[in-house]
């Protein structure tokens, strides 16, 4: 992925966040916080990209909790060229999302131990585990054939499951 991809990706993440609140489905906390940030970054966006189709089905989506992945990658596609093709509103969209995630990695520090604040902006491609404090072994994707009852999963013969 390429900077503006990245760039265009936070930015459609915040604004989705931004949408849901006018849907009432985001969390009231952040959202006063971030609040000043999100609405310049939705009007920078609606402003120079209002007529995109991509950013109407986005608002549609986001509002209903259901964005799905292809308008996702749509809008952030549309934001990224408009900023390889315009590089002032490239640089206000920069600020704006490094603004957020400022204001987002405070929340966090400000709520201490024991809490945590996940943000995933953008397009996830793989495996994705949030949290905090994980103990223990993690793997994703799959781990083989399951072992049938009577077998430890390597041909011998183990107490049968109940």
């Amino acid at each position: 992925m390429t900077g503006v991809e990245l760039l265009a990706g936070a930015a459609v993440g915040y604004l989705i966040r931004k949408l849901r609140k006018v849907g009432g489905k985001a969390d009231a906390e952040v959202d006063r916080v971030l609040d000043d940030g999100m609405d310049a970054l939705h009007e920078l966006i609606s402003a120079r990209l209002g007529s995109d189709g991509a950013l109407e089905r986005l608002r549609l989506e986001a509002q209903a909790g259901a964005e799905t992945g292809l308008t996702v990658r749509r809008s952030e596609d549309a934001i990224a060229q408009v900023a390889l093709d315009d590089p002032d509103f490239a640089a206000r969209l920069q600020l704006l999302v490094e603004i957020l995630d400022e204001r987002a990695a405070a929340i966090g520090e400000a709520a201490g131990a024991g809490s945590t604040h996940n943000v995933i902006s953008g397009t996830v491609h793989g495996s994705v585990l949030q949290g905090r404090d994980f103990t223990g072994s993690i793997a994703f994707g799959s781990a083989g054939p399951a072992a049938l009852p009577g077998e430890d999963g390597q041909g011998k013969g183990a107490a049968p499951i109940a």
